[in-house]
């Protein structure tokens, strides 16, 4: 499909479906409510949503794959390019998503998040996903008292220039392993408020404060074999915690990602209808 109305008929619709986006959907500050049991696939390197967010509110079941999403306004809908509110089970895989670089726009709440995750969302995994040019990454948790016992993994994704929150992380445990870190201005990896992530195998490139903790009383990390290359700031701060991730990953070294990552991260590098579950 590639209309609006189309997309939010489905994407609402009751029952398990697989939504194919066969190219460039535009809006001008519009969310589109995800219902539980959805696949939403971009087609080829087409599929593609600008100035859309997608909401995902007590949903689960999701698949949000080979998608591009940019330019969601913070005045529209909740503001994010994928906004998860108490949902669970959800997947995003071989994404892309962006707004403007801020040296380009000086207004950093202009946009608000690429990826939020908020009020007990959980059982979460990034991918594979193109984080670039914005202000504001992927913020967990809505606030100092949203610190529920989520489960959230992040992997094998590429950020470039995007300032802060990658993620910033409230509450519960996270796993953030072989993701390629680069032109970070402010900060990496933010544990906050009693969280523990397990920081596993990343490459930090100019990175200011690449693992740390701020703005909240301190989160601890548990931190293996990290790559840090002209980064300056903490590269340990808070607590050290210790988790074990309860399933098996396939887990690179971390002075092998960043070539794994660029090639075969973001949109167009899979056959997005492959490997659903």
């Amino acid at each position: 499909m590639s209309s609006l109305d189309a997309l939010r008929t489905e994407a609402k619709r009751s029952g398990a479906l697989i939504i194919q986006i066969t190219g460039k959907i535009s809006g001008s500050g519009e969310d589109v409510d995800v219902a539980s049991d959805k696949t939403i696939v971009g087609v080829g390197s087409n599929g593609e949503l600008e100035g859309i967010g997608l909401n995902l509110r007590r949903s689960s079941n999701i698949i949000i794959r080979n998608l591009k999403i940019h330019h969601v306004l913070a005045s529209s809908g909740n503001g994010d390019g994928i906004h998860m509110d108490e949902s669970h089970n959800v997947w995003i895989d071989h994404c892309e998503l962006w707004a403007d670089s801020p040296a380009v726009n000086s207004n950093k709440d202009k946009y608000d998040g690429l990826i939020d995750a908020t009020h007990e969302s959980s059982d979460i995994t990034i991918s594979w996903t193109y984080l670039h040019d914005h202000w504001k990454g992927m913020l967990v948790g809505s606030s100092d008292s949203d610190d529920s016992d989520r489960r959230i993994t992040f992997h094998h994704n590429h950020i470039n220039n995007v300032n802060s929150r990658l993620p910033s992380y409230r509450g519960g445990n996270g796993h953030v392993f072989n993701n390629y870190f680069e032109n970070v201005p402010t900060s990496g990896v933010n544990s906050r408020v009693a969280a523990c992530l397990r920081v596993e195998g990343n490459h930090f490139y100019k990175v200011n404060n690449p693992i740390t903790t701020l703005d909240s009383p301190a989160g601890g990390t548990d931190r293996i074999d990290n790559l840090f290359e002209a980064t300056t700031g903490t590269q340990a701060s808070g607590a050290d915690c210790v988790w074990t991730a309860p399933y098996e990953y396939p887990l690179d070294s971390s002075a092998a990602v960043k070539a794994i990552v660029v090639t075969h991260a973001g949109v167009g590098k899979t056959d997005p209808l492959e490997n659903l579950p």
